[in-house]
């Protein structure tokens, strides 16, 4: 089967590397991912779904195409959890606390672990930080409480923020790797449609 063949060809490119952890279905597993169905960030467009072995076999040529870069293995470990970290963000829900005070908390408890754990924070710190408001004031910084649904958007925003400044770092590298020395110019991209775009975020 040509699937098969192609599966055989990705996992020998794959193990050619000689790099620890970088096999796609173990990178997979430690990240918690599943098919693009099953996250909210990626279920709304009509077209979710490719090969799986062409889908393995772009992973590996985006990983090529990193290491050209100069971005190593543990490098991209970190941009490949950061990207998963977005995925689950999608995921997390929040629920009112019931209290006469404008407050909620966390639902979704295990995704709320894992995104934290992606994101090398404190649980209970990456918490506070989803379902509070941080204001300044001469006294100095006051936490006040978000409503579910204000801790969502919340949610949501940081996804975009992450997203949005990986996608500008990695144009950095780009522009920086083509660089000569010898004028301006430089590589730029338009990402017209986003999460914007999407209307249940």
């Amino acid at each position: 089967r040509v699937e098969h063949r192609g599966e055989h060809r990705v996992e020998h490119r794959e193990a050619k590397r000689g790099q620890p952890g970088v096999n796609s279905r173990s990178l997979r597993a430690r990240l918690q991912l599943r098919p693009a169905s099953g996250f909210r960030y990626l279920n709304q467009s009509t077209v979710s779904t490719v090969s799986e072995w062409r889908e393995r076999d772009r992973f590996v040529r985006t990983r090529e195409a990193l290491s050209v870069l100069g971005i190593g293995a543990a490098e991209q470990e970190h941009i490949f959890a950061l990207l998963a970290a977005v995925l689950h963000l999608g995921e997390m829900r929040f629920e009112d606390c019931g209290t006469t005070m404008d407050a909620c908390r966390v639902r979704s408890v295990d995704t709320l672990r894992l995104v934290a754990g992606l994101l090398g924070m404190e649980e209970h710190q990456f918490e506070v930080a989803l379902t509070e408001r941080s204001i300044g004031t001469v006294d100095g910084v006051l936490q006040s409480p978000l409503s579910s649904a204000a801790a969502q958007e919340n949610c949501d925003s940081l996804a975009k923020h992450i997203y949005a400044t990986l996608f500008t770092y990695l144009l950095f590298r780009i522009n920086l790797v083509l660089d000569t020395g010898q004028g301006t110019s430089f590589i730029a991209l338009l990402d017209i449609f986003g999460f914007e775009n999407f209307d249940k975020i």
